[in-house]
């Protein structure tokens, strides 16, 4: 077997207990460490000892060396139900602080945490309850717990006698941390050689870039400087100078430009204002000729008009001659004769129109009041059924109907207080009392029968506990007769030969006393609490009777209480005559015809009482209406008379008789309308007139304007200009423009043409700027990439990694030498050699010999390892200060000469450092042999236990 350690350390850490439930082979283990020096831990293989040690792990990281993360869960009980939880719960002291971590997995596969300080639980979440146990009690991860603190059993055999390289490199750096500085730095190098590498590969690709642009737009320039008449070559120095040289010839040409503008300008201007003269007179000539041919239709139209129309004979004579002779200045006579005549027109017209207007309303008053005087006639015969021919006849009738009504009204009031209304609803009042009163009788009647029953319930309950309580006090009694045996059979044990019985008075007898059978002390106890237990019987019976007792009391009290209030009310109903509900329907029966016949009589008086009221307030209404209708008549007729007299010149026939209805018939309506309609057609054909007059005059006036205006607009114009044609005016101020518009674009072009100019001689020098600022910045580079070319020699092949891990495996090696002499090997030695590649451990021998660690024995092997792992805790003890140190397995293949001598060693390393050291073996003789704490791992089934030996 081979030596794992375990240290489990930081700042003077102690791990003083550890509990483990359902986990890995323990269901339920708790081992508590005390202070001595050494402790062993043994049993058999299988028997769970090296489950300890994963326990403390999985506590402390939730993970084991054993499982991958994936397998962790594989520590959980085998024999467990699903539904309990695995836990490892470890007990720590840490500079006087006691801590307790707890681990636990749940049956859904999920883990929780649980740190407590000094009794005091620590919050948070998962992830940073993991960091804080690191951060307080390890001080490390799990890959350097695993790689330098708990080494899974062979690991320091395998680093003594491995062939691979890789693996003893990983050991080592877990065994010297800071060696990891050295790879980070060569690592840091190598990357910082790469970047370095690739800027300079990207910096002179961006350069010979750049150059070939710049190339590219030189000859670019040269092309557009011939727009110019540049034709010559020229170089980067000459750059500014080529500018100013542009310059100069753009400002001459755009002077050039400037002059020609000007020229054509002033021939366009002189163009354009003979065209807009030779379009006014166009205009004012087509005018003219416009305003004429009206006027001349005008005077047409006016006549025809004249001829056929019926007017005054001054004014018809004075229209023919201004058409006649076509003298516009008869127009202003002819105008204002036409004015008087509508103005006279418009007086008449407006005369009939107000009349029209009155006839309307006062023919639309008679036709409402015929309406309502109908209305009123149709209704009296629809109250009273009697045809009428005229409405004072029917106010007559009325005022008869109106009498009869109110006679009926007075016989229904006469019968209604025959009726009586308050005795009616006295009676059925009185007849709900009775309703009532038979209906409490029979809830009395039923409530006497369920307490009747109930009280039968009761007195059968209380007859049985009466004969449970004689059977209870007859047991009492036996029991009581057999007391004085027992405590007088105490008594007498206790009384020597020829005493006196203070229980009986007889002389003690022994043996009298051992006659006595089947009775003995030792029963004593057991007959007292029988005695006690029937005692407690008959006194819960006397509390269960002296209650039923109490109910039924009450009860029959209950009984007589509701059959008074029965019989009370039987008599009160029997001296009215009531025996039974139907009793009381009949004379429900009774009360409602009644009622009926009442409401029915009440409804008819109420509706006829609702009728006479209506009918008086309408009387009222139809009278007044026809006194308003006798006194519109009147009115009527003086309208009448007053409208006839006023127009006489109307053809009004049968209107002018004395009925009403002859005078506001259609025929006399549209005869109004046919005479004011003729008086408005001529009206309408007079203002036709003026206004074709005052047409005609606004175009006379205006044809007169227009030939002023050509006279003024001509005087001046070339008499070449005015028989030019306007269209060919036209084209030369079209072919001037174009002349500007190029001009115009060819400067615009000319302008662009700088711009670019400019443009690209400031890129070409922006392009030499960045060209110069590469090559400075590669110059920069290629410094820096000579540093750290240098530097990356330097730690190539892992020189200054193998140089100081050689130091500190000798340092190591040479220790671990010293623990070999003491465990009693005096004729071999450890040697380390590293090389670029390789790290190896050779055996060398006092006569000089050198050979493999894989010749040495098992046994060799074992203290050649522990010697190393000593060695190397020397290392860690140095950094963290490591208080506890496990031993697993590897004793087995020591002699027993080499055994006690390596527990001696082990023996003053412990008091020498302070280390408690717990040693975990099979073999039972290893620790039968010492005087060790010893802690005995054991199996029950499937199940691990543990024994503290005595």
């Amino acid at each position: 077997m081979s030596l794992t350690m375990c240290f489990v350390y930081h700042n003077f850490m102690k791990i003083k207990r550890i509990i483990l439930k359902n986990f890995c082979s323990h269901k339920n283990t708790d081992i508590e460490f005390d202070d001595s020096p050494i402790t062993i831990i043994t049993g058999d293989t299988g028997a769970g000892k090296s489950s300890i040690l994963d326990g403390i792990s999985f506590a402390l990281y939730q993970k084991v060396p054993r499982y991958n993360d994936k397998e962790v869960n594989k520590v959980k009980l085998e024999s467990s139900m699903d539904d309990e939880e695995t836990k490892v719960e470890v007990h720590i002291t840490k500079n006087g602080n006691e801590f307790k971590i707890s681990r636990i997995l749940r049956n859904n596969q999920e883990y929780e945490v649980l740190f407590e300080e000094q009794n005091k639980k620590k919050t948070g979440k998962k992830t940073e309850l993991d960091k804080e146990i690191i951060r307080q009690i390890t001080g490390v991860d799990f890959d350097i717990f695993s790689r330098t603190i708990i080494l899974p059993q062979g690991r320091f055999a395998d680093f003594l006698k491995s062939d691979s390289p890789s693996e003893k490199r990983e050991i080592i750096k877990g065994i010297f941390p800071e060696l990891n500085v050295y790879s980070r730095i060569e690592e840091e190098i190598s990357n910082e050689y790469k970047k370095i590498w690739d800027a300079l590969e990207l910096k002179n690709g961006e350069i010979e870039s750049d150059k070939k642009r710049k190339e590219s737009e030189l000859s670019e320039m040269t092309e557009i400087l011939k727009s110019f008449g540049i034709e010559e070559n020229f170089t980067e120095d000459e750059i500014d100078k080529l500018y100013e040289r542009v310059k100069n010839l753009y400002n001459k040409k755009l002077l050039e430009l400037e002059e020609k503008n000007k020229e054509i300008t002033s021939t366009l201007d002189e163009y354009k204002l003979y065209q807009h003269t030779l379009v006014q007179i166009l205009k004012l000539n087509e005018d003219i000729g416009r305003l004429s041919f009206s006027m001349e239709n005008d005077l047409s139209k006016l006549k025809g008009i004249a001829l056929e129309t019926d007017l005054p004979n001054q004014l018809k004579d004075r229209i023919l001659d201004l058409v006649n002779t076509k003298n516009y200045s008869l127009v202003n006579e002819v105008v204002v004769i036409l004015n008087d005549e509508i103005d006279k027109l418009n007086s008449l017209v407006g005369e009939i129109k107000q009349a029209k207007v009155n006839y309307e309303n006062k023919r639309e008053n008679y036709q409402t009041l015929k309406s309502d005087y109908e209305r009123i006639i149709k209704r009296i015969e629809e109250i009273t059924g009697i045809r009428i021919s005229s409405a004072c006849d029917g106010f007559k009738e009325l005022d008869s109907y109106i009498l009869s009504l109110e006679k009926n009204l007075e016989s229904l009031n006469t019968k209604l207080s025959e009726f009586g209304e308050d005795k009616l609803r006295d009676e059925i009042t009185i007849l709900s009392h009775l309703k009532r009163d038979l209906n409490e009788v029979e809830d009395l009647e039923r409530k006497i029968q369920s307490y009747e029953n109930e009280l039968k319930n009761k007195e059968s309950i209380l007859q049985v506990e009466r004969k449970n309580l004689e059977k209870l006090v007859e047991e009492e009694k036996e029991c009581l007769q057999e007391e004085v045996k027992y405590y007088s059979l105490y008594i007498r044990k206790n009384l020597n030969e020829g005493d006196t019985c203070p229980v009986c008075g007889n002389i003690f007898s022994s043996k009298v006393t051992e006659q006595i059978k089947g009775i003995d002390s030792e029963g004593l106890g057991t007959f007292k609490s029988r005695l006690e237990d029937i005692r407690d019987k008959v006194d819960h019976t006397k509390r269960v009777i002296a209650k039923l007792e109490a109910e039924i009391d009450n009860l029959t009290d209950q009984i007589k209480a509701y059959d008074r209030d029965r019989s009370t009310k039987v008599s009160e109903l029997s001296s009215k005559g009531i025996k039974s509900l139907m009793d009381i329907e009949d004379l429900e029966d009774k009360l409602k015809a009644r009622e009926k016949e009442f409401k029915e009589s009440r409804a008819m008086r109420d509706k006829l009482d609702k009728e006479l009221h209506s009918l008086h307030r309408e009387y009222e209404i139809m009278e007044e209406r026809y006194q308003e209708i006798e006194k519109n008549e009147v009115e009527l007729h003086e309208f009448k008379n007053e409208f006839l007299r006023s127009f006489q010149y109307l053809n009004l026939g049968d209107a002018k008789s004395v009925k009403l209805s002859n005078f506001f018939e259609e025929e006399t309506y549209n005869e109004i309308n046919s005479y004011l309609n003729k008086q408005a057609k001529v009206l309408s054909v007079l203002k036709n007139f003026l206004g074709m007059l005052t047409e005609i005059s606004k175009n006379f006036s205006r044809i007169e304007e227009n030939k002023k205006i050509l006279e003024s607009i001509t005087k001046g114009v070339p008499e070449q200009v005015l028989n030019m044609e306007i269209d060919k005016l036209s084209d030369l101020i079209k072919e001037n423009e174009e002349r500007l518009r190029e001009i115009s674009k060819f400067k615009e072009n000319l302008s662009k043409l700088l711009g670019e100019i400019e443009s690209r001689i400031r890129s070409i020098k922006n392009r030499i700027q960045e060209i110069n600022d590469k090559e400075k910045e590669k110059e920069d580079l290629e410094k820096e990439f000579n540093v750290i070319s240098k530097l990356k020699d330097r730690f190539k092949a892992n020189e200054i990694i193998n140089f100081v891990t050689k130091v500190k495996m000798q340092d190591i090696v040479e220790v671990a030498n010293e623990y070999l002499k003491v465990m009693g090997i005096q004729d071999k030695k450890l040697e380390v050699n590293i090389s670029s590649n390789s790290l190896d451990f050779d055996v060398m021998y006092s006569d000089g010999n050198r050979n493999s660690v894989k010749s040495l024995s098992g046994g060799e092997s074992f203290l050649f390892s522990i010697a190393l792992a000593f060695s190397v805790s020397n290392e860690i003890l140095s950094k963290n200060s490591i208080k506890t140190l496990f031993i697993d397995e590897g004793f087995d293949t020591l002699d027993e000469g080499y055994n006690s001598k390596i527990f001696q060693f082990l023996e003053n390393y412990s008091q020498e450092r302070d280390v408690k050291i717990f040693i975990i073996t099979h073999k039972r003789e290893i620790s039968d042999s010492t005087n060790y704490r010893k802690i005995f791992v054991f199996k029950e089934g499937n199940i691990s236990k543990v024994r503290f030996a005595d």
